[in-house]
């Protein structure tokens, strides 16, 4: 027997005792530990003998722990010949894949993150490629954000060079600008944090070491609009001010910091869509409070807040009626929600203007001096000089002026020969119509400006255009003619040919849109008057409106309501009715269309950013066909009109309240929405959370009675102060 067979020999025995010993790969660890001080005739009997027995699980991970402490060529030679990597750990694991090139399988996670990044600096230079290699071609998102953390928190000049190479980005806007800011990408950086809002943020919430990280940088590019930036925050922020990019820096702050205690004193009062979200990183990370009690809360809390993530995010116009208000004695012919978003006005057959608190359901003034039916009702756009006021319009051939609030009479303006059934205002003048003329007045001192008189033929619609220094009027008549006025003067500037029996004016995006019988609705624009194009579909109706941000336009169609997104152009989609069309209006926010009809119902739809419109709800309850609908200035509130009666609707927008500290919110309001049978599941779940959310604040915000005691937490340099 030779040196190389009896050193195989004295191996393999070795090995085969070792299987009933608590670490079988004791002994496999220890001779190959010894090949770097043996001949090389004995080396051959011991790889021999460790290739003879095919080694798995922890002798095998032994082996590679054994080669990538020595290096030593004949325990690669016999590794590459086995051509299986180490199992654990992660490290070795990785760097066994790297130098087998068998790196397919590895899961793409944060561990293979760091042990990559370890592998860069390989002394072989061929794993170092390789892990350079494949730290540039991750696929899984969460692997390419670990990159990016690793830039962010270890300036990882390895990390930096596979992120730039890649394009590696974190997916959370506040995280991506940090990241381009960090890894020098000044121009991208600029492009999504363009006001420094974001930088600011970080900068007074981050660690020491990324404030200085942050300032290095800004001194090495001479960045002047640092200072600024860092210099101009407010020292303390109270919850209810954060927007979603500092909810956004903050959670990911606390969360790295793993300061586990303050995010959840945080998610107490944190509006309930942010308080979701924190609990989820608690319950992520395994914390729990360690008070019994609290922490029967705090599972309480979290399994509800699961429910609602998982439900999808809170969204959702929700309506439910107020009151319906009751005082004229003949019909309502116009009705205005005023500038101040509590105040209404109605006028009627029974030759009177009422001012109405929709906040209170009350009757606040009824305005007497009106002879004969009160038609129109207007209010200029903005606050005159001179104060406030309302403008009635009356079959007395007269408009008469009213200060607001209080409703007092400021002036009567006569000369028509005609009933007045249409009025404009602008803040410094009104513009009255009867059936064939029109009077330019001027609001400050009451004088007339100009009196067009047959200009017009059957005078059917009136309208300021705002544009800058030189509005227009558009007037509409029974001739089907549509004419642009100048203003102030009340020049005739152009004519529309185009027979037209109903249009709309959107001030957003300058357009006029014009509906003919069974025809299609054509766009114009303005202050030019020029024809754009014509929209896809027909249409026969008086009625149109476009949403304020110019959007959508919407128009009756016997039945139906034809909606048009202008954004993306296309057949109108129909949104089917309970009778013909009486009345259109959108929200302020553009982000609700009612349709009044005379079949005594109201028809509401919801308008996404994405996807169709979605029917809300149909509001019933009146006795007569709906003629007016009007939403308040902030779009709290929806009022509708019958023949004798106010309905007010209150709207409340889900995600703002749930944006909205819950301490902040009434809890006999979050109650009644609740308890609405029109509620979705969705709705339900958000509302469930507010709730728990609100009388959890209520039961333990106890020991903050001292006003001057707010509570805060304190995050880096700036707190955020708990809202009481």
């Amino acid at each position: 027997m030779n040196a190389r067979e009896a050193a195989q020999a004295v191996a393999a025995a070795l090995l085969h005792t070792a299987q009933n010993q608590a670490d079988p790969s004791l002994a496999a660890r220890l001779l190959a530990q010894t090949l770097g001080a043996l001949p090389p005739e004995l080396q051959q009997g011991l790889i021999a003998a460790l290739g003879g027995i095919p080694p798995a699980g922890q002798t095998l991970d032994a082996l590679w722990a054994c080669w990538a402490e020595t290096r030593q060529p004949a325990l690669a030679a016999l590794l590459s010949e086995l051509a299986r990597p180490a199992a654990q750990p992660t490290r070795l694991a990785v760097l066994s894949a790297l130098f087998l090139g068998q790196t397919s399988g590895l899961p793409q996670n944060a561990a293979l993150v760091e042990a990559l990044l370890a592998a860069c600096t390989d002394p072989d230079n061929r794993i170092a490629a390789a892990a350079a290699h494949l730290l540039q071609h991750l696929s899984a998102p969460a692997a390419q954000e670990e990159v990016c953390r690793w830039v962010m928190e270890h300036d990882d000049p390895q990390a930096r060079q596979a992120a730039l190479a890649a394009g590696y980005a974190p997916h959370s806007a506040p995280e991506r600008a940090l990241f381009f800011l960090l890894s020098g990408q000044w121009q991208r950086y600029e492009t999504l944090d363009f006001d420094t809002r974001l930088l600011e943020t970080v900068y007074a919430a981050g660690s020491e070491s990324l404030r200085q990280q942050i300032a290095s940088l800004a001194r090495q590019r001479g960045w002047g609009g640092f200072v600024q930036a860092v210099s101009s925050g407010r020292a303390r922020r109270r919850l209810g001010s954060l927007d979603e990019f500092e909810w956004e820096a903050v959670l990911v702050i606390l969360g790295r910091e793993r300061r586990w205690a303050d995010l959840w004193k945080l998610s107490q009062s944190a509006p309930p869509a942010w308080s979701a979200r924190l609990l989820r990183s608690l319950q992520e990370a395994g914390w729990l409070p360690a008070d019994p009690d609290e922490r029967r809360s705090y599972l309480e809390l979290a399994s509800m807040a699961a429910d609602c993530l998982e439900q999808g995010k809170p969204g959702g116009k929700l309506v439910r009626s107020q009151a319906v208000l009751y005082g004229h004695t003949r019909q309502i012919t116009a009705l205005l929600c005023l500038k101040h978003d509590h105040l209404a006005a109605t006028a009627s057959a029974d030759q009177t203007v009422r001012l109405w608190d929709l906040e209170t359901g009350k009757l606040v003034k009824t305005l007497s001096g009106h002879t004969d039916f009160v038609f129109c009702l207007a209010q200029p756009p903005a606050q005159p000089p001179m104060g406030d006021w309302l403008a009635s319009g009356s079959a007395d051939k007269t408009v008469r002026l009213w200060s607001l609030p209080d409703g007092a009479p400021l002036g009567v303006l006569g000369g028509h020969s005609g009933r007045v059934s249409y009025l404009a205002a602008s803040p410094g003048q009104i513009i009255s119509g009867d059936e064939h003329s029109l009077y330019l007045w001027n609001s400050a001192d009451l004088s007339l400006n100009q009196a067009l008189r047959g200009q017009v033929d059957g005078l059917n619609a009136l309208e300021i255009y705002p544009h800058g220094t030189s509005p227009l009027l558009v007037s509409g008549d029974s001739a089907r003619s549509t004419r642009l006025w100048n203003l102030p003067g009340g020049e005739l500037r152009r004519s529309l040919l185009t027979p037209i029996v109903g249009w709309a004016v959107s001030p957003s995006r300058g357009l006029l849109a014009s509906a003919s019988s069974y025809s299609a609705v054509q766009l114009w624009k303005l202050p030019e008057g020029d024809l754009l194009r014509s929209l896809p579909g027909r249409a026969n109706t008086t009625l149109l409106t476009f949403s304020p941000n110019g959007r959508w336009l919407a128009c009756a169609d016997q039945t139906n309501v034809l909606l048009w997104d202008l954004d993306n152009p296309g057949a109108p989609q129909t949104l089917p009715g309970s009778g013909l069309t009486s009345a259109l209006t959108f929200s302020p926010d553009s982000r609700l269309l009612a349709a009044g009809t005379q079949g005594r119902t109201v028809g509401l739809w919801e308008l996404p950013e994405t996807g169709a419109p979605q029917h809300l709800r149909t509001l019933e309850g009146y006795t007569t066909p709906v003629r007016q609908l009007a939403f308040t200035p902030n779009g709290q509130r929806l009022v509708c009109t019958d023949d004798l009666s106010l309905h007010i609707w209150t709207v409340d927008d889900l995600k703002a309240l749930l944006n909205t500290p819950t301490i902040q919110a009434a809890l006999g309001r979050l109650e009644k929405l609740r308890s609405d049978p029109e509620r979705t599941p969705n709705q339900r779940a958000w509302l469930g959370f507010a709730l728990a959310l609100a009388h959890w604040q209520r039961r333990f915000d106890i020991e903050l009675h001292d006003p001057a005691a707010q509570p805060s937490i304190p995050i880096g340099e700036f707190d955020i102060d708990i809202e009481v």
